[in-house]
C-alpha cells in the first residue's frame, strides 16, 4: 500500500472528528459506570452494593474502560481517545479487507477515504461508545 496513503485516512478522520472531540453522549457513561465499579472493586454493577444485573451490551469495551480505570485514566479521556484510536484502526482494518478483495491499492482505498470523510462516522468514533472497536473488530 502506499504511504502517503496509509497516513491520509487517520488524518482526515481526526480532521473529521476534532469538531466532537468533547462530546461524548449519555449512554457511553452507562459502560463508564459499570467499569469504575468493577474497577474499584465492587464488582461490575451499576450501583454498588446490588446485585449484579446485565446492564451493559458490549462486555468487550466495558472491560477495556474498567482496565484503563484500573490504571488510573480518566474515563472520559479514554472514552474519547479510545473511540479515535480504534476508528482509525477500523480505517486501517477496512483498507486491508478491501485490498484483499479489490487487488490494487487506489481502488481499495475510495471507500477508505469515503468513511474517513463521513461527518457521522466522526462523531462515532468520538462519542463513548463502543462503535468504532466493533467495526475495527469486524473489519479484521
Amino acid at each position: 500500500m502506499a504511504l502517503p496513503l496509509l497516513t491520509l485516512h487517520p488524518l482526515i478522520l481526526l480532521v473529521n472528528a476534532w469538531s466532537s472531540i468533547e462530546t461524548v453522549v449519555d449512554d457511553a457513561f452507562i459502560s463508564g459506570r459499570f467499569a469504575a465499579h468493577g474497577a474499584s472493586g465492587n464488582g461490575w454493577v451499576y450501583n454498588a452494593g446490588q446485585p449484579a444485573i446485565e446492564g451493559f451490551s458490549n462486555a468487550l469495551w466495558t472491560f477495556w474502560l474498567g482496565f484503563s480505570l484500573w490504571f488510573g485514566l480518566d474515563l472520559h479521556t479514554t472514552m474519547v481517545w479510545s473511540g479515535l484510536f480504534f476508528g482509525v484502526c477500523a480505517l486501517g482494518a477496512f483498507a486491508w479487507a478491501a485490498h484483499l478483495y479489490v487487488r490494487s491499492d487506489w481502488v481499495a482505498w475510495v471507500p477508505v477515504v469515503l468513511l474517513a470523510v463521513d461527518p457521522h462516522f466522526g462523531v462515532v468514533v468520538t462519542n463513548g461508545l463502543e462503535s468504532s472497536m466493533y467495526m475495527a473488530l469486524l473489519f479484521l
